[in-house]
């Protein structure tokens, strides 16, 4: 009776593992069935598309379902070395001397029974996740029962002889079957891995959708994959946009974002060749970078399970400027490819903002338009360090310079009195004019100008907009000097004719005196 007790708990932890997303699949005759009955297995709940797989692993020779005894034989010579010593599958089941299957009993002394079923259902689905890598290795010359792909939500294997058998998706090692009928039914357990990506300004700061960054800021990135049942062939693919230049500073964790980082052993990071050779321009239609997890590594992983991986990346020079309403941005999108397809699951994706002070340099009422004035952008109101800026080529725009960049502190206007300065996150600056066109006059002190998250001027020097339109850009006026006589002008003019015109009546006078007198 030990015999029969230690069979059906194995029996009964197989069945368990249906919850557990990885188990081996076995299929019996009913109470009285002879040998040459047929087994159906039945998928149901199948994903479209995916392939559905069956491995024989072992004959049933005899039975007495009754009882509880099953006679079993290794399927075939490959199945046979499965379960050899030295085999993954030995310490699970050993072939005794007449090449009968014997499982092992692995309980230990006191241990409970709840327990005992407990570490059952554990160990039934370690022997599915050791045999389907088995099965899987080409040395091992393991060759399926049947293959199906789902072009609905069931599929079916009919006609099949009773035995023990692995059933395996194209998503993940599938669940166990039925013990006790011929034609059974399992339902695909293995669930969709799940992404979710979010961005920080700061390593240590708090993580959302979006964010803020001046260009050469470092901007963070923390995606969480979240496991499911049946975890195989997990590879993170991210995308970022030319705006971001990948810092290739990979960080992964289990479990937890602080905690102690998975070995490289269980990935290998793959880098678009156009990343490290032009990081500002990459291919579009590839990404950025890959992580691909060994097998190994997925097979351990249980629903739920959560992989952390963290990184960094340069707001660079070709970073969109300001906040379009079709959500354009410099963004950066991840998503998961599973199973043997390989699927993909969902993506997530981040926007990075960062915004632009347009400025019009003008005089009069009609605001004509001023070249030739000078103006440097400040992050406080008397500092001394002017922010660095580089033009953009054949524009009247420039935008912040990166930390590798020298840059200039002074822009000068064109006939358009136009400029913008770009690349800046919402914030307060000064804008101060250090040089004024010929004939006009300086302004004494720096525009404050307030720059909001939605990317718009919201204040300028604390005066909020008067119209619906908002501030558009900042209109800097400035009015020329006073007009004085110069040299050889005409001021100079006006009294030589009048004293010549002096001159003149005193000759006439004298003439006339002289005259009266000689009389």
């Amino acid at each position: 009776m030990k015999v029969i007790k230690k069979i059906a708990a194995i029996m009964f932890a197989l069945v368990m593992v249906i919850s557990m997303g990885a188990n081996v699949s076995v299929a019996h005759a009913e109470e009285g069935a002879q040998s040459g009955t047929k087994v159906k297995i039945t998928i149901d709940k199948a994903v479209n598309g995916q392939t559905y797989t069956i491995y024989k692993m072992l004959d049933l020779e005899s039975y007495d379902p009754g009882n509880g005894l099953y006679s079993y034989k290794p399927a075939s010579e490959a199945w046979k070395t499965f379960f050899a010593d030295g085999k993954p599958g030995h310490d699970y089941a050993t072939i005794n001397e007449n090449g009968y299957i014997t499982w092992t009993d692995k309980s230990k002394a006191g241990e409970t029974e709840g327990g005992k079923k407990v570490r059952l259902e554990k160990e039934a689905a370690e022997l599915a996740q050791k045999a389907l890598a088995y099965a899987k290795d080409t040395d091992n010359h393991i060759t399926a029962t049947e293959e199906k792909k789902a072009n609905a939500t069931t599929v079916e294997f009919s006609e099949l002889d009773l035995g023990y058998y692995l059933v395996d998706s194209s998503l993940g090692t599938l669940c166990g079957l039925d013990t006790t009928n011929p034609t059974v039914t399992i339902e695909e357990k293995n669930g969709e891995p799940t992404v979710e990506k979010k961005v920080s300004s700061k390593s240590d700061g708090e993580y959302s959708d979006s964010n803020f960054a001046n260009i050469g800021d470092k901007v963070y990135f923390k995606t969480v994959i979240t496991a499911q049942a049946g975890a195989q062939n997990y590879v993170l693919h991210d995308t970022m946009s030319e705006g971001l230049t990948f810092s290739k500073d990979i960080q992964i964790r289990l479990n937890s974002e602080n905690g102690t980082e998975i070995s490289t052993d269980n990935y290998t990071i793959k880098l678009n060749p156009s990343v490290m050779n032009n990081p500002t321009n990459p291919t579009t239609d590839e990404c950025t970078f890959d992580i691909k997890f060994t097998e190994a590594f997925c097979s351990s992983l249980k629903a739920g399970d959560k992989i952390y991986v963290t990184y960094s990346a340069t707001l660079n020079g070709k970073a969109f400027i300001g906040m379009k309403e079709d959500g354009t941005a410099n963004t950066n999108t991840t998503k998961i490819g599973y199973g043997e397809g390989i699927k993909e699951s969902t993506s997530s994706k981040t926007e990075t903002y960062t915004f632009q002070i347009p400025v019009f340099k003008y005089t009069g009422a009609e605001k004509t338009a001023l070249a030739k004035a000078k103006f440097a952008l400040y992050e406080s109101e008397t500092g001394e360090q002017a922010i660095k800026l580089i033009k953009k080529n054949e524009t009247e725009d420039y935008r912040r310079a990166l930390g590798t960049e020298s840059g200039i502190t002074e822009v000068e206007t064109t006939n358009t009195g136009k400029f913008s300065i770009q690349g800046l996150k919402p914030g307060t600056y000064w804008l101060e004019e250090t040089a004024a066109p010929k004939g006009y006059n300086k302004l004494v002190k720096r525009i404050k100008i307030e720059l909001s998250e939605y990317g718009s001027i919201s204040k300028i020097d604390d005066e909020a907009p008067t119209s619906t339109d908002g501030i558009i850009q900042v209109n800097v006026e400035n009015k020329s000097g006073s007009l004085l006589p110069s040299t050889g002008g005409i001021g100079t003019t006006v009294f030589y004719i009048a004293g010549a015109f002096l001159v003149l009546i005193s000759g006439v006078v004298m003439i006339a005196k002289k005259r009266t007198d000689s009389k």
